[in-house]
């Protein structure tokens, strides 16, 4: 009988999806990866035991195992351009099919360049009060969604005869909306200015190439594999940077709990077992702008990241101490899972004693609302305060299951899959 697993960040992202995915897929003998939201600002390392590397940004984590193929959701927000990008990168490290073994829903939406270069101009007339972005248009395309519910661009109308047409008035409608934007002068800008004269033709020549390759998918076909295939449901970012329940401004557009996924398996009538894994670093880290309670700038240099490091668009990579207030508040919104991967164990060595938070000296966090309350708890978490904890390290892992009151099913203590270690599974739940 197949299988079905629902992986979900527990944090700001950035906790180790990927590798975790890898795993999964290689155990359980997964055929499919399910991306079930945000677009191609995922940045998921995977390393095989040979030393190749790929960060995966829309083909699914599982992609190194041949024959495994990734599915990109009706909730994803699809960048044909870019995925024909990352299938070129994953040729140089011996992919060479990964467009191929796409299957793409022909109810997502798409991201133009002309999402990304408005993304850009806006993050930049922000000055020296960012947000954080990846630079990739996925608000952009969210708030296109909004404003042009009917016109803006779905995968099966990058088949349509007029998609040329369509591209223009895109363009159009998002170059207006920059007039309220005042912007500096600089290389960053000049580049997002230079994406709007983009060619449409060009553009859709590409688009047309791309669904020659991948394969755009019905709705009944998408059903089809759910039905038939054993599954890993790969989510991007994390919870806590949801649109909803994330720490308003500094979130994402995209529900980043597993709410995508469990909609999809209902919708497909999935009569098989599910099983829901939540991620999270033993210790706490964050890209960009926004609260970090337990941030420690020493930490940093006695941790490696090596794949998370500081760019132009993300800022600066952050790191903390290991905060279980954060992790309560993210299974509270996500709803409960079955059991937990935790990665980077292996960094646990690099300090005899942990510090943790338990808790902050005052009750700030509670049940998601509006963006004002949102917003509310983020400038409560800028001023919070907490008593650390001091433990072995040797404790860190007893300690995360018994104060989240769920058993740890999945230990990583390297980038590859030989080095994952599966515990005793819980049973999975129903469908």
């Amino acid at each position: 009988m197949p299988r079905t697993f629902i992986v979900t960040d527990l944090l700001f992202g950035d906790s180790g999806k990927g590798t975790v995915v890898d795993a999964l897929v290689r155990k359980y003998g997964a055929e499919l990866v399910v991306r079930y939201n945000g677009g191609a600002q995922a940045a998921h390392n995977v390393v095989t035991p040979d030393g190749r590397h790929h960060t995966f940004r829309q083909f699914g984590s599982g992609t190194f195992v041949p024959g495994v193929a990734t599915l990109l959701s009706k909730h994803m927000l699809v960048d044909p351009l870019a995925a024909v990008v990352e299938a070129s990168l994953l040729r140089d490290v011996g992919v060479t099919d990964a467009l191929e073994r796409l299957y793409v829903d022909e109810q997502a939406f798409v991201v133009t360049p002309y999402h990304k270069a408005m993304n850009r101009l806006r993050e930049c007339s922000r000055g020296d009060k960012p947000h954080g972005t990846c630079g990739m248009g996925i608000g952009e395309t969210a708030n296109d969604i909004l404003l042009r519910p009917d016109r803006a661009l779905r995968v099966k109308d990058l088949l349509a005869n007029d998609l040329e047409e369509r591209l223009v008035e895109t363009r159009k409608a998002l170059w207006v909306r920059t007039k309220s934007f005042t912007w500096p002068n600089n290389p960053l800008t000049a580049e997002a200015v230079s994406l709007f004269n983009t060619s449409e033709k060009v553009i859709a020549e590409h688009y047309r190439r791309f669904c020659g390759s991948a394969v755009v998918a019905s709705a009944m076909r998408v059903q089809a594999l759910l039905n038939s295939l054993t599954s890993v449901f790969e989510g991007a970012q994390g919870v806590l940077l949801d649109q909803d329940c994330g720490f308003h401004p500094y979130t994402t557009w995209s529900k980043t709990t597993s709410v995508n996924a469990r909609a999809i398996l209902k919708e497909a009538a999935i009569a098989h077992p599910i099983t829901e894994i939540g991620v999270l670093r033993t210790f706490a880290t964050r890209h960009g702008p926004g609260p970090l309670v337990t941030e420690d700038a020493a930490l940093d240099k006695l941790l490696k990241n090596e794949h998370n490091t500081t760019n132009e668009w993300q800022r600066d990579f952050r790191v903390g101490w290991l905060d279980l207030a954060l992790l309560k508040y993210a299974l509270m919104v996500n709803g409960p899972v079955n059991m937990l991967a935790v990665t980077h164990v292996d960094c646990l060595a690099a300090i005899p004693r942990w510090l943790i938070c338990q808790a902050y000296t005052r009750n700030i966090l509670r049940k998601p609302g509006t963006l004002k309350v949102q917003a509310q708890m983020t400038k409560a978490l800028f001023k919070a305060r907490y008593s650390p904890v001091l433990i072995s390290k040797d404790h860190v892992l007893d300690t995360i299951q018994a104060q989240l009151q769920t058993p740890i099913g999945i230990l990583s203590q390297g980038p590859t899959y030989l080095e994952k270690r599966f515990a005793t599974e819980p049973e999975p739940v129903p469908a």
